[in-house]
Parts: C-alpha cells; structure tokens; sequence
C-alpha cells in the first residue's frame, strides 16, 4: 500500500491517506490544510451558516477511522476531504485514514472484512436486488444523507436522442443501482424500465465521452463533475439529470457503516456520521472553495470551471430524517415499478438499511 502522511494542523488532525492501488495517494498539504480553515474562519461557523446545530463528539478520543473514497474522483465524494480539510474529524475524536478503491464493490469488501469504516453510497443500494454477492440486508447500513443530484444520463452532442422517451430500445450504458434510480423518469416516458432499453455495462467515467461519440452506446449514465465536462467539450449533452423531477429530492450520497460497527460502538457510528454531516454542511456554505479544494487534493481531475459547474448541479444537504424518509419513498417507487418483489414490506426494509445514530447537527 501506498501511505501518505500530511502535517496535521492545530496539533490533532492527524490523517493518513491510503490507496489500495499500489502507487496512488491523495491528501492534502499543511498549505492546503491551513489554508482552507483559514477561509472557514472569515464566515460563520459551519452550524450557524447551514442553520444547523453542531453537537459535542461523544467518540472515544484518537478512535482510528478510515472511510474510502472512489479513485474514479467524483465530485459529491467532496464532503469527505471538506470534513478532513476542516478538522471535523479531529473534533469529533477521530484520527482519520482515507482509503481509495477502484469501486463500491470494493469498498463494500473491504467494509465486511472490517478493512474500511464508512463510505459515502445512496442508502437505496442497500436491498438485496442491488447488493454485492454475499452480502445480506443489514450488513451496511446508513446512517444519514449527504448529498443530492450527481448522476445524469448524456448522449452525443449531434445523436439523434433529444429525450428521454427517445432512448427506446437503444444502447444505454449504465449499471444496476442506477437503472433503478431513473426507472421512473423512464417509466413517465412510456418505457419499461426493465425491457425498454437495450441496457448495456456501466463504462468507466474516462470512457463515457469517446463511447457516445463513437455511437457504441447511444447514451451513458454518468457522475459530477463527467458530465460537466462532457458538455463543456462539445462532445455530449445531458438528457436527464438527477436534480430535476421527479427525482430532485432524492439522495445519491449517504454515510454508509457496516452494520456491525453500529451494533458494537454506536458512539463511533455517530462520530463518523457527524464529522461527513458537517463536511457537506460546509460544502452548502462555501461551494466555489469546496469545487477548488477537491481539485487542490487531487481528487477530480476535471477543469475548476468544469467542477464549479458540477457543484452546481448538486444540492450537499445533510440529512437524518429528510433522508430517511427520502430512503423510504424511493423503495415505494422501486416496488410500484416492478423492481422490487411485490411483497416487499417497504418500511421494514427501511428498517433493516437506514439505522440513525445521531440527531441532525
């Protein structure tokens, strides 16, 4: 494994930065640290900006943490190096490895094997039609929401697809989670979700822009800050983005745990939950730093005017209840489609994948 070490600020935050790729590393610098808590000091405390009330750590102090992130470098992942950038961590008691892997299914392994702590995942992928291999209902859990509108489907700039609806049998690049996510869009548009596409695999983001081009799927479904950057370049347009209806509301970045670490240290549960709460609260109050400070880390690779744009488009709203009740809607819907058994009891299932441990801050 490849381990950096950033000086740590203030004395206490102390952080680690791991790839589980030999050779990579990320992280932020003394500069960048101080840097960026120095900007958090000229407003309002993140609490008082997002109108949200910050609650004292009640985690053991120097509690090691790690939480993965995605090599792939989207920008909603952002909350995670925001949070480390401002020390939330820290105060919260934690001493903070971060963790980059290839996928969520990755990430999801190494979280059973007790390897990671947390990630950032939509809380709705937790139900057995869209979990890992082996893994069972309960086995990660959420713990709050973080994010809203990352995911869009873009086709080429000069195809003939204009909508949604136009997208009938035809190629459409994307995976499981995610033909969920948009079944009902597609559904509004007089398409079986399941049939009326000619799904195909999800493509790695990189590869998304010369596919459409090329005609080898006629559309994609894509993260933030792709999709920004696929329409800045001329090459593709966005059909259907997440933050529009009927799906603005619904959350695609949660703090995700292992079941099993909320059921033996609740209180860590809750400290990681929080220290990710405050880091897209502070995302919510300070976009423009937050877009340049992902690209300060190294985390996205796309233009600062490309991630500005991305920013944009997604709405960092951290959440407990809102979220949760969000979570629930969403399998009702999934269920009303068809992609769930039709005896699935919803709020049982929210039971068994949305576990709150701490109040909203």
């Amino acid at each position: 494994m490849a381990t950096h070490l950033f000086q740590p600020f203030h004395g206490s935050e102390n952080s680690t930065i791991v790839s589980l790729k030999r050779g990579d590393s990320i992280g932020l610098t003394r500069r960048d640290v101080l840097r960026y808590a120095g900007r958090a000091a000229i407003g309002l405390a993140v609490g008082s900006i997002a109108g949200m009330r910050v609650r004292p750590s009640s985690a053991a102090v120097a509690s090691k943490v790690s939480v993965a992130y995605l090599r792939a470098g989207y920008t909603c992942e952002g909350t995670l190096f925001a949070a480390q950038a401002q020390g939330y961590f820290r105060d919260e008691g934690l001493d903070l490895t971060v963790i980059a892997v290839s996928s969520g299914s990755e990430a999801s392994a190494e979280m059973m094997k007790g390897n990671i702590d947390a990630m950032q995942d939509p809380a709705w992928t937790l139900i057995s039609p869209l979990l890992p291999k082996g893994m069972n209902v309960g086995d990660m859990v959420a713990t709050a929401g973080l994010q809203r509108g990352s995911m869009s489907i873009v086709a080429a700039a000069d195809s003939p697809p204009r909508s949604v609806s136009d997208l009938r049998g035809l190629k459409v690049s994307a995976g499981d989670r995610w033909r969920f996510m948009f079944g009902q869009p597609l559904s509004t548009a007089g398409l079986d979700p399941k049939k009326g596409i000619d799904w195909q695999p999800a493509l790695p983001p990189p590869k998304v822009a010369g596919a459409i081009k090329t005609g080898e799927v006629a559309a994609a479904m894509v993260h933030q800050p792709y999709a920004a950057a696929i329409e800045s370049s001329g090459i593709g347009r966005i059909l259907l983005a997440q933050n529009t209806p009927p799906h603005q509301d619904d959350y695609c970045c949660s703090v995700i745990i292992p079941g099993k670490l909320v059921r033996s240290d609740r209180q860590k549960a809750a400290a990681i939950t929080r220290a990710l709460m405050r880091g897209s609260a502070w995302i919510r109050a300070h976009p423009s730093e937050s877009a340049q400070l992902m690209i300060d880390v190294k985390h996205v690779t796309a233009s600062p005017v490309d991630n500005q744009r991305a920013m944009a488009a997604l709405d960092f709203f951290p959440s407990v209840e809102v979220s949760r009740r969000n979570t629930l809607d969403i399998l009702k819907r999934f269920k009303r489609l068809g992609l769930l058994d039709p005896a699935t009891d919803e709020t049982s299932l929210l039971d068994g994948t949305f576990v709150p441990v701490t109040g909203e801050i």
